[in-house]
């Protein structure tokens, strides 16, 4: 079952969407992560040149602390917003207790870098992935569990909270944990190299984009894979909007969403949204909302309503440099974009 994608444009006014942001401020170099604290209080990430950066009061009060040797690339938020943990090209995740701004445990990822992290939603555990080696570990650095039998590096983690399932993608494989269980809960075999997983909302599907041009979709309880196709680079980033209807996809310099409603968008034709004029690096939906982010490397952040029979963009906030990683304030009225000259910026969201 498969659907494509094909390719029209619109033109917009530039004047009148364009946005002005709330507030700016420069952590040093190129943002590698990004996100708001559970509670909107905090933005922390981690930077190139392997520092890991909080940012508070809208910028006005900002630290950045030199921690991962070579470079930093990955950061994450425990449920409650008592630690944040960061990891880096020298192999080494940080857990830092927010209460203290220190570390409060450093640990071994396994291999060389540690590129991706994720707190489980609700419970104090911390999945790492580094090479082939998976490891979940406590907020207290403890080792729990450790899975070194993939094939190839691991490209990707996600828990999903209702179904308490860690999703773990490499080279041809998608595989799902649970904590209690050594057995994968599901395990699924593709001829292609997976380099991203995120859950639907509802659990119902799980999304891969891939290096063939592609992306590819597991409906979970029928076992069932959708693929979908004709995109002219790989796909860069996935977005699933709160209520798991659309899914967002970006392959190129311009959006592709796909309808999951009724009978779902197999054998179906997206709806595009074109406004960028390079490739498009980063998506975000709003949370609870119906308001799409995206970025681009020709340094443009626009705004849509993937709801809306309109395929105009919202809003649209240009600089000079190009924006690597967005976080939505968990009230959904501000996005901040991190860029790569080390600016962070916070843009309004248009109504």
């Amino acid at each position: 079952m498969s659907g494509e994608v094909t390719s029209e444009k619109e033109p917009f006014n530039v004047q009148k969407i364009a946005l002005t942001p709330d507030w700016a401020v420069d952590v040093g170099d190129y943002v590698t992560s990004l996100s708001y604290s559970p509670d909107g209080s905090v933005i922390a990430g981690t930077q190139s040149d392997g520092g890991v950066f909080w940012v508070e009061d809208k910028g006005q009060d900002s630290v950045c602390i030199a921690t991962h040797k070579h470079g930093a690339l990955s950061s994450s938020w425990s449920s409650d917003g008592k630690y944040l943990a960061s990891g880096g090209q020298d192999g080494k995740i940080v857990i830092w207790s927010t209460e203290s701004g220190k570390p409060s445990a450093t640990m071994e990822g396994g291999s060389a870098w540690v590129e991706h992290l994720a707190w489980h939603p609700s419970k104090p555990i911390l999945a790492t992935a580094s090479g082939k080696y998976l490891r979940l570990f406590d907020a207290e650095g403890k080792l729990i569990r450790e899975v070194n039998d993939f094939k190839s590096t691991i490209s990707g983690l996600s828990w999903h909270e209702r179904l308490d399932t860690l999703g773990v993608v490499c080279y041809g494989n998608v595989r799902f944990l649970r904590l209690e269980v050594e057995k994968p809960w599901k395990n699924y075999e593709l001829t292609s190299s997976l380099l991203s997983l995120h859950w639907a909302p509802d659990g119902k599907h799980i999304a891969c984009a891939c290096q063939d041009n592609s992306v590819h979709i597991w409906i979970l309880a029928l076992d069932e894979d959708l693929e979908m196709s004709g995109y002219r680079v790989k796909v860069r980033d996935l977005a699933w909007d709160s209520s798991s209807r659309f899914l967002a996809t970006a392959g190129g310099d311009r959006l592709t969403i796909w309808d999951f409603s009724g009978k779902g968008p197999a054998g179906s034709r997206p709806k595009e949204l074109n406004g960028h004029t390079d490739i498009v690096t980063s998506l975000a939906f709003q949370p609870n909302g119906q308001v799409l982010a995206s970025a681009a490397q020709d340094g443009s952040l626009l705004f849509w309503n993937p709801f809306s029979k309109s395929k105009m963009p919202l809003g649209l906030g240009v600089r000079e440099a190009n924006p690597s990683k967005l976080s939505w304030h968990p009230n959904g009225r501000q996005l901040v974009a991190g860029y790569n000259n080390g600016h962070i910026i916070g843009w309004p969201c248009p109504s």
